[in-house]
């Protein structure tokens, strides 16, 4: 079971004081999180808000994870790399059932058009990657469980728009 010190400990350290007290409900609620903050494509966004966003996804897979029993540990395991990277600052996540849908937001605001797909297949044990972007093909590859994180980040590498993003967070660490 998820207590919520363990899930205070994704809190960035530029969340304090009245911040803070603001999104702990979020780490002590023992109900599955739905969707607390939401944001429609167009809207303008901070990376306070993405960051945030990331946070109570990560809660909300750690539910479904430790309380609910869902075999989705390497879904779990990507959401923490990419919050640890920083990247949850640049990026927005949503949820579409138990996939991760990742869209990287254009000039400020939420954008859909350029959106990553991630899903764990708790049959085969593999982890489906399919991305959209609406000025080019789509790509779709598929990995091992523990690949998952290396595929996200060659993902980032190939992808022009999204290397940049991570070309930003490597020159800010």
């Amino acid at each position: 079971m998820t207590t919520g010190t363990q899930a205070q400990l994704f809190l960035p350290s530029s969340v304090s004081g009245e911040r803070s007290k603001e999104l702990k409900p979020y780490f002590h609620s023992s109900k599955t999180l739905a969707c607390i903050v939401k944001m429609t494509e167009g809207k303008v966004t901070t990376a306070e808000q993405l960051n945030d966003k990331w946070l109570q996804t990560l809660t909300m897979f750690d539910k479904l994870i430790d309380e609910q029993g869902m075999k989705l540990r390497p879904l779990r395991f990507l959401i923490r790399h990419i919050v640890e990277q920083g990247y949850s600052k640049s990026l927005y996540v949503g949820t579409s059932l138990y996939n991760l849908l990742i869209s990287l937001p254009s000039d400020g605001r939420i954008d859909y058009s350029k959106t990553l797909r991630i899903e764990y297949d708790q049959l085969t044990q593999k982890v489906k990657f399919s991305y959209k972007d609406n000025s080019v093909d789509n790509w779709n590859e598929e990995c091992q469980a523990t690949e998952a994180i290396d595929m996200f980040e060659d993902f980032l590498i190939k992808e022009t728009e999204w290397n940049k993003m991570k070309q930003r967070h490597a020159n800010n660490r």
